[in-house]
């Protein structure tokens, strides 16, 4: 992995690391990015904090940005890691729509943006715009 601290949970089930990672065009429309859950340890190296970083390719390397976390950082088990998916723009105006919890006017959406899941919580997406990830309530 890129940071040396971050590793990826391993799910239960037969699906082995799906929902761990998942490429798309999060910043633009041209360049493919990472997004990844990771799992990293605290200060203290006693707790593993969960994370979700987009990764992109940069001229001196690869760049990363953390998206922003809700109160629960330590994994629940197992059974209930956080997970990402890439959101379509439609899927983005349709959960706007449906929900009115995200911005009231969406900016042009010419770019995918990362859904976020949180086990039994509603998700979030994030969405990259003019230097700054904006936040929109995703699905239940």
């Amino acid at each position: 992995m890129i940071s040396k601290h971050c590793k990826l949970p391993v799910y239960a089930g037969p699906f082995g690391l799906t929902g761990a990672y998942t490429s798309g065009h999060f910043h633009d429309h041209a360049t493919l990015d990472w997004a990844v859950v990771c799992h990293v340890p605290d200060r203290s190296g006693k707790h593993v904090l969960q994370r979700v970083f987009v990764y992109s390719p940069d001229p001196n390397g690869w760049k990363s940005d953390q998206l922003a976390f809700p109160n629960g950082t330590e994994p629940e088990g197992q059974d209930c890691e956080e997970s990402v998916s890439a959101a379509s723009p439609a899927v983005i105006r349709d959960y706007n729509r449906a929900l009115a919890g995200g911005l009231e006017q969406l900016p042009s959406l010419a770019h995918e943006g990362v859904e976020v899941g949180y086990c039994e919580k509603a998700s979030d997406i994030y969405f990259y715009r003019a230097g700054h990830w904006l936040k929109l309530q995703g699905a239940d």
